[in-house]
């Protein structure tokens, strides 16, 4: 293997390492209240016979929207948890910008593994944590960000800036039902990115295929990351080398010198060795990036065509359903 640790490289997995230690904890209660909070058509209905399912409703609620910390007034909790959220968010940009050298290591380790037979350890947790991050990377980041939107209107709401009567709760208090943002034509773009974001975060997965789905994505969600904190702990992701594989640029070509039966052997100038290293590392990073790619594009649809109705939400689960085609397929060839 080539090891390769440029200091921009480093610098990122520093991050990486930094934002996920910082925000683990945080980002388990958000994730995991959010899987549960999906469901909550459900819960509201069992809340009507079972005071346990609107207890847990309850308890999920606060913990996911301002970490229990005071009432549904209080302004830290809310503060807390949309920091935590672009939290999330700097952990999910930080492990794109070092997914490329990681995933060509992988690729380092199954070619060196042909000669041995077999795979370490190792590998299956950084190829799974790779890829089901990768994987979720757009949903993750859509979902935290929107998520630090919301909070952050939240406050302008009780610090005064916003007036309350904008927003229709679908049941219950202030902060407790299904909300949706009501704007008029003449809204600012700001309150229509709001609008946005509250639709993104909450009303997109009304058809309940969705939220099986939406449960199923927030569960590999956080898988992704519990390995991540596995590699952590273990101290082997800051240690793995990182391999990038390149093609072998010969010094020498052959070139014809008119005649099939002889050929001279001559140096290649340094233009061509530049330019033929230049078209390994363009194919290497397209081929390493095309399938988070169609994983993004995939789940990006997945979470805004249900705005559009039915025939959208029908389309969101096909959407959501053909990146575990694609999963499956990249678990095959690994």
């Amino acid at each position: 293997m080539i090891i390769i640790a440029t200091s921009k490289y480093k610098a990122w997995r520093e991050l990486h390492q930094l934002v996920s230690i910082f925000g683990c904890l945080f980002f388990f209660i958000l994730s995991f209240t959010g899987l549960v909070l999906t469901f909550r058509p459900e819960l509201s209905a069992m809340a009507q016979t079972q005071p346990l399912a609107g207890l847990l409703m309850y308890v999920m609620h606060i913990l996911h929207t301002h970490l229990a910390l005071g009432s549904n007034a209080s302004v830290g909790g809310y503060f807390l948890a949309g920091i935590f959220s672009l939290v999330c968010v700097g952990m999910l940009v930080s492990g794109l910008a070092i997914y490329r050298p990681h995933a060509l290591s992988c690729r380092a380790m199954r070619e060196q593994s042909r000669r041995t037979g077999r795979l370490s350890r190792r590998y299956w947790v950084t190829f799974l944590h790779q890829e089901l991050s990768a994987m979720t990377a757009v949903w993750g980041i859509l979902l935290c960000f929107s998520g630090a939107w919301i909070a952050a209107f939240f406050i302008l709401i009780m610090s005064g800036s916003v007036s309350p009567q904008i927003m229709a709760t679908g049941g219950g208090a202030f902060g407790t039902g299904g909300m949706a943002l009501q704007v008029g034509a003449d809204a600012s773009p700001l309150m229509r990115l709001t609008q946005f974001m509250l639709a993104i975060h909450l009303h997109n997965h009304e058809l309940f295929a969705l939220r099986v789905l939406w449960a199923v994505w927030m569960f590999l969600f956080l898988a992704a990351a519990t390995l991540g904190l596995v590699l952590l702990a273990k101290k082997q992701w800051g240690n793995a080398q990182v391999a990038v594989a390149k093609a072998p640029v010969s010094p020498q070509a052959e070139v014809s010198a008119g005649t099939q039966s002889k050929s001279v052997v001559q140096e290649e100038t340094m233009p061509t060795r530049q330019a033929s290293v230049a078209a390994t590392a363009r194919s290497n990073a397209w081929s390493v990036w095309c399938l988070p790619m169609a994983w993004g594009v995939l789940t990006l649809l997945g979470l805004i065509m249900p705005l559009f109705g039915y025939v959208g939400s029908l389309l969101a689960v096909l959407c959501l359903l053909l990146p575990f085609g694609l999963l499956g397929y990249e678990l095959y060839r690994a």
